[in-house]
């Protein structure tokens, strides 16, 4: 953020979903207390640590049906949630609302948004497989590719949306930048990211779910994502931590020697369901992400 070159190593992290080799340094900048990775992995380094089986690219029609009973109802409560969340701070959305959604996976959010609001947005993601499936399956508008390769117009959205991707970009300024550029002045951008600050972040340390190097690069604190968000053009509105015993349970599975959760399938994820489950009660202080609302200025 601040391009100071010292900083302290807070922990060592592994690739807890894969088990794919290697030392990952996480670090926190002594001037402005950025957390990273560092050294940043290259691009052919990163590439083994996204197989095609990363769940992230998971294709509806490839789960088990009695599984997708209970995933896509919980898939679609998020999306809901998400959408609530914006409104109680920029008002109701319609179907005149432009929206962009970067890093959009199998466009879940949008789908919902498109359901609920009548909205029709386009989607972001790199993914050649998972944005051929978009296009294929649900007929949705989706570029493939980075923010900067969509090349979009200036001002083009009123909402930008980044659900848990701005830790994935190895260059969050510049994405931050390019995504102002294209926000209309008056709109907005949300943004969900791990929550640093967090008791399990605290507890499981390197065997926190969210510290998921190397394909997580960076995590902000509240302070942090806010003044980078001012250097980039915008101004933080709210924000607020939440919880998510579902993601406890992988923490807890890393902790007790699963490292290849990233492969599960099926019942797997029962199991990981089940070891979420004690952390229900704790919920409200056990807060595992952020969600950030900020305006275009």
């Amino acid at each position: 953020m601040c391009g100071a070159p010292e900083y302290e190593t807070l922990l060592m992290g592994r690739d807890n979903l894969f088990a794919q080799p290697g030392k990952y340094p996480i670090v926190k900048c002594c001037r402005c207390g950025l957390v990273y990775v560092n050294p940043r992995p290259t691009l052919e380094a990163l590439r083994r640590h996204y197989p095609d089986n990363y769940f992230a690219y998971t294709q509806e029609d490839d789960i088990a049906p009695l599984l997708r009973r209970i995933l896509v109802p919980m898939v679609k409560a998020a999306a809901v949630n998400r959408i609530r969340y914006i409104e109680e701070v920029i008002g109701r959305l319609s179907d005149k609302t432009r929206v962009v959604d970067v890093g959009c996976g199998t466009n879940q959010f949008l789908r919902y948004l498109q359901e609920l609001r009548g909205c029709r947005g386009i989607g972001v993601d790199f993914n050649v497989k998972t944005t051929d499936y978009v296009r294929r399956t649900y007929r949705m508008p989706i570029v493939c590719g980075t923010l900067h390769d969509a090349q979009f117009k200036d001002g083009q959205f009123d909402l930008v949306t980044m659900h848990e991707y701005l830790e994935h970009e190895p260059n969050p300024r510049q994405v931050l930048t390019e995504a102002r550029r294209i926000t209309r002045l008056g709109g907005h951008i949300c943004i969900e990211i791990p929550y640093i600050d967090g008791l399990p972040a605290k507890i499981f340390r390197s065997r926190w779910s969210q510290y998921d190097v190397p394909r997580h690069l960076v995590f902000f604190t509240r302070e942090t994502l806010e003044k980078m968000l001012q250097r980039c053009g915008y101004k933080l509105i709210t924000a607020r931590a939440f919880g998510a015993p579902f993601i406890i349970g992988m923490s807890v599975l890393h902790s007790l020697g699963f490292n290849k959760l990233g492969s599960i399938k099926g019942a797997g994820w029962l199991l990981v369901g089940l070891a979420g489950a004690p952390i229900l009660p704790f919920v409200p202080i056990m807060r595992e992400g952020m969600s950030i609302v900020a305006r275009a200025e």
